[in-house]
């Protein structure tokens, strides 16, 4: 399925800017998102939203272009291979320029970059594909399909399958309650979420230029996020004082138990200074919704145990996974798909990050993965390692058209633990 067309300038730039980014994504093994956020101020909304859509069809349809271009036994350089491969995707799988403007756009470009013998290579290839039709259902990179056969039911399969069709709309929470704006929203609903918290828009530019954004009163998050809110509130509706939120950067998570829990203090922490740069923007623009909480910005290695004396009602763990729940939002993660040895770092900071939980305080253990090795399976290691805790709830949330992946496990430290 095409991706919906957007309003380009400078068309011929969208292909030399997405293939730098590939370029850094491939030698520097950083997020898309990351790189993406590093585009120079120079490149216009517009080219940036045209490159981030290219870029995300290509990884969301990446093994899909593989194997069919494999089909064409057709031997190039890798770099040339990878460059085709992304002129693939803007060909067949983005609107707004004709399949003729891109191999043509393309080829002006491989001449400059590559060299004339080179770029005839890169044309001989890419008109094999005149005629050729692409499936609109995503290929699975073979990783990900043998693991997920493995532990989802058909009919789980499916859906999720279906989910990653579609690109992830644009979605957005309000803080402290909805407001009438002028851009087009609609509410989003499921059983974990209030009514009116989330919202999908197609008008992004306008939501962004928002008076009610630049207040703070607006934050760009999935509904997913909400989902181990809701599982703790279902068994712990008391107010807490002190919260530790791990992993914390860019903030979004500390704004929600902010808002929800009511805390006096939360620290945030994240062993990435330059992370938390974002979370003090987001501080600043969202924190003052919320004067009732204190905000501490603590940058630390999570894997080693917080201060000795400092103990918290909720320490609540967003640790790094392979980001399988995700996939739609991110499908370069798909190519990076690895769980193996990511489990040994999730418990390692589920141990160190536990020592902090006051006697019959709470600790919140999440991903946005589905994988089981990484939530139940590091949970079970745990409780087997450490008797002063006990699981009170785990659940998983598959994604969906509508939001993303997560798992959540909540567990309580005895009071005499």
């Amino acid at each position: 399925m095409k991706s919906p067309a957007i309003q380009t300038q400078g068309p011929e730039l969208i292909l030399p800017t997405a293939y730098g980014v590939l370029e850094r994504w491939e030698k520097e093994n950083l997020p898309l998102d990351d790189l993406l956020d590093d585009l120079p101020s120079s490149v216009s909304r517009r080219l940036r939203a045209s490159v981030t859509s290219l870029l995300l069809a290509y990884f969301r349809h990446h093994s899909q272009i593989e194997q069919i271009a494999q089909m064409q036994n057709f031997k190039m350089k890798n770099r040339l291979v990878r460059f085709s491969h992304l002129v693939l995707a803007q060909r067949f799988f983005q609107q707004g320029l004709p399949a003729h403007a891109v191999v043509n756009m393309a080829i002006a470009y491989a001449k400059r970059r590559f060299g004339a013998i080179p770029a005839g290579a890169i044309n001989k290839f890419l008109r094999m594909f005149d005629g050729v039709q692409f499936c609109p259902a995503p290929v699975l990179p073979e990783g990900v399909r043998r693991r997920w056969t493995q532990h989802l039911s058909e009919p789980e399969m499916a859906s999720i399958l279906e989910a990653l069709m579609t690109p992830a709309p644009f979605t957005f929470r309000w803080l402290g309650g909805a407001e009438k704006v002028d851009f087009q929203h609609t509410p989003i609903e499921a059983d974990f979420l209030p009514k009116n918290l989330f919202f999908s828009t197609y008008e992004p530019h306008l939501l962004l230029a928002s008076e009610a954004f630049q207040k703070g009163k607006i934050y760009i998050q999935d509904p997913a996020t909400f989902f181990s809110v809701f599982l703790f509130q279902k068994h712990c509706p008391a107010r807490l004082l002190h919260i530790h939120d791990v992993c914390s950067a860019p903030g979004g998570k500390a704004l929600l138990l902010a808002e929800f829990l009511n805390p006096e203090r939360i620290v945030l922490s994240d062993h990435s200074a330059t992370r938390h740069e974002r979370t003090r923007q987001n501080l600043a623009r969202c924190g003052v919704l919320f004067p009732q909480t204190k905000f501490e910005i603590d940058v630390s290695d999570a894997t080693q145990p917080f201060q000795s004396s400092a103990v918290f009602d909720l320490v609540f763990l967003d640790v790094p996974c392979s980001n399988s729940g995700v996939f739609r939002r991110r499908p370069d993660a798909m190519l990076r798909f690895n769980p193996e040895g990511i489990d040994a770092l999730q418990l390692a900071i589920l141990t160190a990050q536990s020592a902090s939980v006051a006697p019959g305080g709470f600790l919140v253990y999440s991903t946005c993965s589905i994988e089981p090795m990484e939530n139940e399976d590091v949970v079970s290691q745990f409780l087997a390692r450490n008797p002063g805790f006990k699981k009170i709830e785990s659940d998983v949330l598959y994604p969906t058209r509508i939001h993303d992946g997560a798992s959540v496990t909540l567990l309580q430290r005895h009071k005499n633990g």
